[in-house]
C-alpha cells in the first residue's frame, strides 16, 4: 500500500487498533486453517475406507485422495508464506 492508502485505511478504523498487517495475518491465518482442517477431514475419511475393508480400487482412490490433499496443503502454505 502506497502512503495514501495507509493514511485512508487509519483514518477508517480510528475506534480499533487494527493494521494492514494484521488483517492480512488473520487472513493467512484462516487460509491455512481451513485448509488443513480440509485435508485432516479427507485423511480420517481415507483411512475409514481402508480400515473397513473396502475393496482396493477403494484404497487406491483413497490414498490419491490423500496425496491430492497434502500436496493443496503444500502449495497453499507455499502461497501463503511467500505472501
Amino acid at each position: 500500500m502506497n502512503a495514501n492508502e495507509i493514511a485512508v485505511f487509519n483514518g477508517a478504523n480510528t475506534a480499533a487498533p487494527v493494521t494492514p498487517a494484521s488483517i492480512f495475518t488473520f487472513i493467512a491465518s484462516l487460509i491455512m486453517v481451513l485448509a488443513l482442517t480440509w485435508a485432516a477431514w479427507v485423511t480420517i475419511s481415507a483411512y475409514r475406507t481402508v480400515a473397513g475393508g473396502k475393496s482396493s480400487s477403494m484404497m487406491a482412490w483413497s490414498l490419491a485422495k490423500t496425496v491430492r490433499a497434502v500436496l493443496v496443503v503444500l502449495i497453499v502454505g507455499a502461497f501463503v508464506m511467500s505472501w
